[in-house]
């Protein structure tokens, strides 16, 4: 009887900590050693700005994974705002930023999207820069 009962509180153990583990998302990050992009702030606002001054920011991240993270891509919807970021592995633990610039020619409010791709659980993950431009 004792047995038993040392048995099935065991497997009740080890159910709970599979549980644990799914919820917090273990299985995948540890597990499988897989990278994680974290965004501190995904979104930017400009505020106004004059037409020409330099409509440039940068978006902090760091990889909170167990392994290498690699941005493949980061699209944009127009032509008007321009991505620059570390083609290189990103190291766990790792902080690094992506540059974003937007074309302050254009006078009137923006909100544009951005789209990060990589070898991350969660893709694309989205940035937006907002703000207005004055003549």
């Amino acid at each position: 009887m004792k047995k038993i009962v040392k048995y099935l509180f065991l497997a009740l153990l080890i159910f709970t900590l599979g549980l644990l583990a799914k919820k917090y998302n273990l299985f995948d990050s540890v597990l499988l050693k897989k990278p994680k992009l974290s965004i501190i702030d995904n979104t930017k606002d400009f505020g106004i700005i004059n037409k020409n001054d330099p409509g440039i920011v940068y978006f902090k991240f760091s990889n909170t994974g167990y392994s290498d993270l690699i941005i493949s891509n980061i699209e944009t919807k127009c032509g008007c705002t321009i991505t620059d970021w570390n083609k290189k592995p990103i190291k766990p633990n790792q902080v690094d930023s992506i540059r974003i610039e937007y074309d302050t020619n254009i006078i009137g409010p923006f909100n544009k999207p951005i789209s990060i791709y990589s070898n991350s659980d969660i893709n694309p993950i989205y940035l937006h820069i907002i703000g207005i431009v004055k003549e």
